[in-house]
């Protein structure tokens, strides 16, 4: 991929690939934005709208389309100057065709550092670790077999694949699991739906739900910002927004209180516990468990 202020050179791959107009365009317009040692680039949709000619609606499309291909990665970040609200996504432009894109057979593949903007680039692309032969000969924990089994009910439905898609994640879910561990693996998993659950609510724009092999292959855990093992704390707002608002009140226990500071205290502990409950059940919402309604 090569760029300047006169022209953007798209891929043969990309221009062969079927994609529709609107796609191609967003991409170009992309690589008009693009660092040349990374080739990321952070345009706000708004932006990446007006550029096109198109309406935000469609060039959220024209995003999906461009991901599925294998034409770009998308990561969400969050803003630095506060941590806590999300801010324009990265976007990665992939020059070197996925496994399943053959490229043409006079394609130029150039080295880093070649400066030359024949064809297709050096390869940037999701990441997946080089096979280690000591770490993929490592036994799988002797519970994989069980925890497999809750890995993939709790895995979204509609991107597993039926048996064929089970027995291929099966051994790619085993070798990952010598190394992660399966607790580590499956808490890997809740983060993912966590974030994206999250992502959505606020309105941003999320990629489709890989299948389950290539989760578990290209570590798309990581999608939505490096993982970090532990819980992810919900916001009081947060679980309002998923569980809708709580008008429940503590009940006064009989006898009353001696002071006001004594019922001030004893009605904060009863709330706070009240908002772990919640959280809770907020959280399993977000996972797709079965959570029980407000009492």
């Amino acid at each position: 991929m090569r760029s300047d202020n006169y022209f953007v050179q798209v891929p043969d791959w990309i221009t062969n690939s079927g994609i529709s107009d609107g796609a191609y365009r967003l991409y170009a317009v992309l690589g008009t934005y693009a660092s040349r040692d990374r080739r990321t680039c952070h345009p706000a949709r708004s932006t990446l709208a007006e550029r096109t000619g198109k309406n935000i609606r469609s060039v959220t499309r024209y995003l999906q389309e461009l991901e599925d291909l294998g034409a770009i990665r998308v990561t969400h970040r969050k803003s630095d100057e506060s941590p806590k609200e999300w801010t324009s996504n990265e976007y990665m432009l992939i020059t070197t065709p996925p496994a399943s894109v053959s490229p043409p057979s006079d394609t130029h593949v150039t080295t880093p550092g070649d400066t030359s903007v024949q064809g297709v680039v050096t390869q940037m692309s999701h990441k997946q670790e080089p096979v280690n032969k000591n770490q993929e000969n490592k036994k799988a924990p002797a519970d994989a077999d069980a925890a497999f089994e809750a890995f993939w009910d709790s895995y979204p439905a509609e991107r597993k694949g039926g048996k064929r898609g089970e027995k291929g994640a099966f051994s790619r879910y085993k070798a990952l699991a010598a190394k992660y561990g399966t607790d580590g693996l499956m808490d890997r998993l809740q983060h993912y739906k966590r974030t994206r659950a999250r992502l959505e609510r606020a309105g941003e724009f999320v990629s489709a739900v890989p299948h389950v092999t290539t989760w578990l292959n290209q570590h798309r855990w990581d999608d939505f910002g490096e993982y970090k093992p532990g819980p992810v704390e919900l916001t009081a707002e947060e679980v309002n927004q998923i569980l809708g608002p709580d008008h429940w009140a503590p009940e006064s226990p009989d006898g009353g209180f001696q002071t006001v500071e004594e019922e001030l205290e004893w009605r904060q502990a009863a709330y706070a516990a009240r908002l772990e409950e919640r959280k809770q059940r907020a959280e399993e919402v977000m996972t797709g468990g079965t959570v029980r309604q407000d009492s």
